[in-house]
């Protein structure tokens, strides 16, 4: 990405996607903002607003777009191969330690697979739960 950020359109809601050095920079600029007014964002770090980020962005260069989702920054397939957990796993191990939805670690696991990279073991035998089985894969 060579933009500060990116806008996206999918089923009629604009999504915009920002790199992670953005994301910092226009968090320490709200908290500033919110020292200024007497507030804070929290011992925690506290969350960037929708608001806050449009702010830093400058609102005017995105144009005026009633909703906003703020998107993580994307995983490179590479990211992603380097934190497949050991042995067998589900979909949702991998999601949980790649910081990201079931259905965005699908999309992952799916180009992984069709790249060699991990191995779809089918379904998983242990599962005794309503509905259909989990898939299990493992590091080719």
């Amino acid at each position: 990405m060579t933009n500060e950020y990116e806008l996206d359109v999918f089923e009629g809601c604009t999504f915009l996607t920002i790199t992670e050095e953005t994301y910092k920079k226009a968090l320490t600029a709200a908290k500033k903002a919110r020292a200024e007014k007497g507030d804070s964002l929290g011992d925690d770090g506290g969350e960037l607003t929708t608001n806050e980020l449009l702010a830093y962005l400058g609102a005017t260069e995105i144009g005026e777009v009633a909703d906003f989702g703020v998107r993580v920054p994307r995983l490179s397939l590479n990211d992603v191969a380097a934190k497949l957990p050991n042995g067998e796993f589900r979909v949702n191990d991998l999601a949980e330690a790649i910081d990201r939805e079931t259905g965005t670690t699908g999309n992952y696991l799916k180009k992984l697979v069709e790249a060699g990279t991990v191995a779809c073991l089918g379904d998983d035998p242990s599962y005794n739960g309503w509905g259909k089985a989990p898939k299990l894969y493992i590091k080719a």
